[in-house]
């Protein structure tokens, strides 16, 4: 529940909307894995519940492709070691 609320802020604070090729870009690469794709196409957009869970996972890539753009990534090398390391959790009396 509180990543839909973050999500849905994202998405007002930054203005996204699901761009409607995006929206057929999804319905078409689903109807491909089916013997008739177009009836399946058809079918999307005729279900007005089905058509608003794609458009959801649109907007959905689309915070997340703005938060990628937005980061800041630095390469760092490490041992594998270090890295398993830094994965672990610290302890309360490492903290």
């Amino acid at each position: 529940m509180k990543l839909g609320l973050v999500v849905a802020e994202m998405i007002g604070q930054y203005e996204l909307t699901a761009e409607p090729a995006k929206i057929r870009e999804r319905i078409e690469e689903i109807a491909s894995t089916y013997q008739d794709p177009e009836e399946v196409i058809n079918w999307y957009y005729s279900e007005n519940e089905q058509l608003a869970g794609i458009e959801s996972r649109v907007l959905e890539d689309a915070v997340v492709d703005k938060l990628v753009a937005g980061a800041a990534v630095q390469d760092i090398e490490l041992s594998y070691e270090d890295a398993l390391a830094r994965a672990r959790p610290q302890s309360a009396e490492q903290a």
